[in-house]
Parts: C-alpha cells; structure tokens; sequence
C-alpha cells in the first residue's frame, strides 16, 4: 500500500507562467522557480495528498507575487522563500488525504461498566507520529461517532483506555496511524464491537468503578489522602506517594471518610467560588449549624491536605473549577505572565 510522497507541484500564474514549488522529505518548503508554461505535476493530480493551512497560505502568497511584472517575479519569489524558511521552515505545506500504509489490527481486552481496555499490532513498522482511535456508539440514530482520541506515547503506544462509557451499551472501535503533519496516515484497522457490562458484573468481576475517570490528578491524590482506601494507581511515582503518606500520617484518622464520600465533597468543591473557607463553610458566613459540624470536619480535612500539597493554592480558584482543581503547567503559565506584565 505504500506511495511515494510528491516532492514536487506546480502552481499556474497568469501570461503562461508557472511556479514550480520543490519539497523535502517532510513537505516542507525547499525552493521556488519560475517557468514557463504549466508544468506537471499539478495540484489537482497529485494523488493522495492535498494542500494543508500552511500550504493554501504559500499558494496565495505565490499568486499575490505573480500577479506582478515577469521581471520582478523571481526577486518577489527570492523575498517570499527567504521569509518562508525564516518563519516556517520545518512546516508541512501537504497533508495525506488516502492511505498510504497499511492499518494496525485491533483487540478489545478487557470490558467494564464505563471503561474499555484496547490494544493492537501494527502490519508496518511505525517509527514517527501518533496512534488515533475512533469510537462509534449506537442509539435512536443508528450508528454514531462519538469522539477521535490521540494515544499518548507516540509511534510506541501500543493500548489505550477508554473512559466514560455507559453501562450496558453497544460499542465499535478501530484505530491508525499518523505521521507528524499528516505527511501519511494509515489505513483503519479492523472494526471491533464490543458491549459494557453492568456496574453489579463490573464489581463482582473485580472491574470496579472508581473516581479516577471524572477527577483530574490533583483531585485524585485528595481523595487518596483523606479516604480510607488503599494507595492504588493514581499514584504514577514515589515522590507523590511519599507525599500523600506523609499528609495521611499528618492527618492521622480523624475526620476519616469512604473513597464515595471523599468523591462527592470534591465534586461538591467545583462549585465553590471562593477557595476552601467558602467550601468548608458550606457558602455560610457567620452561621455554624450543629448538624453540619461532621461534614465541615471532612470538609477541613480535604483543605488541609489541599495546603499540604500545593501550598497557599486552595485559597484560589485561578480555573473557577473551586479550590482542589490544581493544574501545575498552568500555574506556570499564569505565573510567567503576570512576570511579564509587571
């Protein structure tokens, strides 16, 4: 199934002349000449590629030149490839729009109530870009496309996770591969049905839901200091491990909670607007309600351990998503420009 990749296409100016655009072995720009006569290939013959964003901007800028004097057609070319591989020297200016591998063979692994394990193997050897999965679902409609997911991990990415699915429903999946810039994509792979099963099959088989698939990492590790459950994959390396220990033992068992618990109080804390004393608080300002005094400790728990973690942070909400939704790049981000402001 492989196909040569064009390094070369011509684009038609006005009194018969032409621009012949030449392209490395990523399609980036190389060189512009100027001929005589429309010469081959042309945009419109090139099999199995078209122009992307970057390669329409070139096409209008080379129009825009050629719109001049025959005389001032190379200069006007010389200034605009100087100013291309200034600006966009590695950029792509085609993209695939066929096949041009073939596609990897998918399996289903493992089904849950919400989740669904994959994996695949590629029938060529895939060395650059990135894996796409696409998920179909049934309903009133028939069959329906649900979403296209990039697999971290690049060319070597081999299983993938999907989340978010509802119980006792029918499935299809099937994924390919993508070269950076689209320079080829794969063929599909094979379409696999599957169908999740209920959440009491999903227990019994030891498939359990937990909070990981709807809490971001920060929330997550939270949870994992104030509940009672164990220490399990939400932990990716022993720095965060040895930080969620040291908060436990911190917090010793008091005011102690069920993982189900530790889950609705921080969903509850998205819609808290003004940090962790409104969170605690329940939105009250002055009034303390007797009743309330268990659920304000679990509450002050979580703040507690918010604080430990990421420092005066909680006290925000920088991503109006309340006081637990921490986000470290972001932070970064925001941090740098408000630098630059000063």
């Amino acid at each position: 199934m492989a196909a040569g990749i064009p390094r070369e296409f011509s684009v038609k100016l006005p009194k018969d002349r032409c621009v012949l655009v030449h392209l490395g072995t990523s399609l980036e720009l190389l060189d512009l000449l100027d001929l005589e006569g429309q010469r081959t290939p042309r945009l419109e013959d090139l099999q199995g590629f078209a122009l992307n964003s970057k390669g329409r901007e070139l096409k209008k800028a080379i129009e825009r030149v050629g719109r001049g004097d025959v005389g001032d057609l190379r200069s006007g070319l010389q200034k605009l490839l100087g100013h291309w591989k200034k600006m966009h020297r590695r950029s792509a200016v085609l993209e695939a729009t066929e096949a041009t591998r073939f596609g990897p063979r998918v399996f289903v692994d493992r089904v849950g109530s919400n989740t669904a394990d994959l994996s695949w193997e590629v029938l060529e050897e895939v060395t650059e870009g990135f894996f796409e999965v696409a998920l179909f679902g049934y309903s009133g409609n028939g069959l329906t496309q649900l979403g296209n997911f990039r697999v971290e991990g690049g060319s070597a990415a081999r299983s993938f996770r999907l989340v978010r699915l509802q119980a006792l429903r029918w499935y299809r999946v099937r994924v390919r591969s993508l070269a950076p810039q689209r320079r080829w994509i794969s063929a599909w792979s094979n379409e696999v049905p599957f169908r999740t099963v209920s959440l009491a099959d999903a227990k019994a088989s030891g498939r359990v839901v937990n909070s990981s698939n709807f809490l971001v990492k920060s929330e997550q590790l939270l949870r994992l200091c104030v509940d009672d459950s164990q220490i399990g994959p939400e932990i990716s390396t022993e720095m965060e491990r040895m930080k969620v220990e040291f908060v436990r033992d911190l917090l010793g068992t008091v005011g102690s909670q069920s993982s189900e618990t530790a889950t609705n109080n921080l969903l509850d804390a998205r819609y808290c607007q003004r940090g962790w004393p409104d969170f605690v608080k329940h939105g009250l300002r002055y009034a303390r309600p007797k009743e309330q005094r268990e659920e304000r400790l679990r509450r002050m728990r979580l703040a507690i351990a918010a604080e430990e973690l990421y420092g005066a942070y909680p006290s925000q909400n920088a991503w109006c998503q309340g006081p637990f939704y921490y986000e470290e790049t972001g932070m970064k981000n925001m941090a740098k420009l408000e630098n630059e402001n000063v």
